[in-house]
């Protein structure tokens, strides 16, 4: 099932600004619509597939009594893909075992097999709601949503979220500018962070500080990154053009920065431990 992961990604990433908006969903008449205030800027046909509950599980909508039954009814195919693949777990209808990846690997079989064209999903106290959508339709133009979703794309970076979601946000939004001045984009802090018996590895890079990140094949450009730290970051195959790095801490950062495809310096003049002071690619 790892394509239909792969198309369930693409799916999210067809629409970042269903992420921005607040969610009115009626089961009766399967419409679900993404709104600001009384602003409505999308509307879609969904059918919910199921619901992944905090406690580590997942339990299909179609057999859920406390829906409704046009909720279960619209859910009701999902069942097919117990034929069409062989696997039982398409006809429990308990709640059963999943983690949030065995979660999202049901979610993407049950989109492909109902040809979804997005799909959405709605958090709660104790689960997480999933949906395939249908005739997505565009109501009003998203230019109001520029600084929104700028806000968005910014914390989802410093959360170490998925890079998918910023290039899809900076991809739908052309004019977004990130601005990530002042902050520390690492990873958590290990354990031994600040241990000073520690340093000796951390200066022979046999034991990092931080809990790694990769931004490989983020868009950063145009963006403004001063006073930030990027430290031992890995970065292949994305962008930083345009963007401003003064005092950047780039210091250990991997893979792209090592073989000079910023067009910033070579590995050689860049230095083991340095920073990018004052300089604007």
């Amino acid at each position: 099932m790892s394509d239909h992961v792969e198309e369930l990604d693409a799916r999210i990433a067809a629409s970042p600004e269903l992420l921005l908006l607040d969610q009115q969903w009626d089961p009766e008449s399967s419409l679900i619509q993404f709104a600001d205030g009384e602003d409505v800027y999308v509307r879609a046909k969904a059918t919910l597939i199921g619901s992944w509950g905090r406690s580590g599980s997942w339990r299909w909508a179609w057999p859920n009594e406390s829906l409704p039954p046009a909720a279960r009814n619209a859910s009701l195919r999902v069942k097919e893909l117990a034929q069409l693949t062989g696997r039982t777990e398409f006809l429990n209808e308990n709640a059963f075992p999943a983690t949030t990846v065995e979660a999202r690997k049901l979610v993407a079989a049950a989109c492909h097999h109902l040809d979804a064209a997005g799909v959405c999903n709605l958090d709660s106290e104790q689960a997480v709601w999933w949906f395939a959508l249908h005739d997505i339709e565009h109501l009003r133009p998203l230019d109001a949503l520029v600084e929104r979703a700028a806000e968005t794309a910014a914390e989802v970076l410093a959360q170490g979220h998925s890079v998918m979601i910023l290039n899809a946000l900076r991809a739908r939004f052309p004019t977004l500018k990130l601005e990530l001045i002042g902050r520390d984009l690492r990873g958590r802090p290990r354990p031994w962070a600040h241990d000073l018996h520690a340093q000796i590895l951390f200066d022979y890079d046999r034991l990092q500080t931080h809990e790694g990140r990769d931004f490989s094949g983020a868009n950063l450009s145009h963006s403004r990154f001063d006073d930030s730290i990027l430290r031992g970051i890995v970065f292949q195959g994305g962008t930083f053009e345009g963007a401003s790095l003064v005092d950047t801490d780039l210091g250990k950062m991997r893979s792209a920065l090592e073989l000079g495809h910023f067009g910033i310096m070579s590995h050689s003049e860049w230095g083991c431990c340095g920073s990018a002071t004052a300089y604007r690619i």
